[in-house]
């Protein structure tokens, strides 16, 4: 069963720094209810901490050995550098194991050792078009979509000069307004804090599913 400490409020704080949190307000005559009930509003759920616990466990996609695996590269912010150290290290494999966001566990590397972290099914689709899209000029992203669709999310891959991966969006169709970025080790969804260390790959499987329906597009 998951640990509900890991879970986060879309604030980006997680339950168990939450509840510390309470612990503190409790101290200022607060019943220990009504510290946690404020808590989860000021920190983006509004309907009452059971209530907001109820939710957070319910659109919860991680597992119990994402929890694991997360805190191999970082529990919070302070461990970034730390993460970012042990995939650079130049004598260790520059890789990690993540859930592909489909229940099972998918080992994930920085695209030419710099780039963004990215699959092995990711790279083989994407490596491909970026040849390609080279092969025509200069180029510093592919945007993907399904032209015409109202439905399905676009993607956009940023590159650099030598062809690595530098960064991944995501996008609603039409208007094109991003609510997710992936950069480096890091992850950002828009509108629930700044970035953190990736708890799973679930990005580069939902492209890899729709890659053969999305149109790319090469700007440079």
């Amino acid at each position: 069963m998951v640990n509900d400490n890991f879970l986060r409020f879309p604030s980006g704080r997680s339950v168990g720094n939450c509840r510390k949190d309470a612990k503190k307000l409790k101290k200022t005559g607060l019943t220990l209810t009504q510290a946690l009930d404020l808590v989860a509003e000021q920190n983006g759920l509004a309907s009452g901490w059971d209530k907001a616990l109820q939710n957070l466990r319910a659109t919860s996609s991680v597992t119990a050995a994402s929890h694991f695996l997360y805190s191999m590269i970082g529990k919070n912010n302070q461990d970034i550098s730390r993460a970012k150290a042990s995939l650079t290290q130049p004598d260790h494999p520059a890789e990690t194991w993540l859930p592909d966001g489909e229940g099972k566990i998918i080992r994930a590397f920085p695209h030419k050792g710099t780039g963004v972290l990215i699959t092995e099914a990711a790279q083989a689709l994407l490596e491909v078009d970026i040849a390609h899209a080279l092969s025509l000029g200069d180029v510093t992203e592919l945007a993907y979509e399904v032209p015409g669709s109202t439905s399905h999310m676009t993607y956009s891959i940023q590159i650099t000069n030598d062809g690595t991966i530098s960064h991944f969006c995501r996008s609603l169709p039409v208007s094109y307004e991003a609510d997710f970025y992936a950069e480096d080790w890091r992850v950002r969804y828009v509108g629930q804090g700044g970035y953190r260390p990736a708890e799973s790959m679930l990005h580069w499987t939902s492209f890899c599913f729709w890659h053969s329906r999305l149109v790319p597009k090469a700007y440079s």
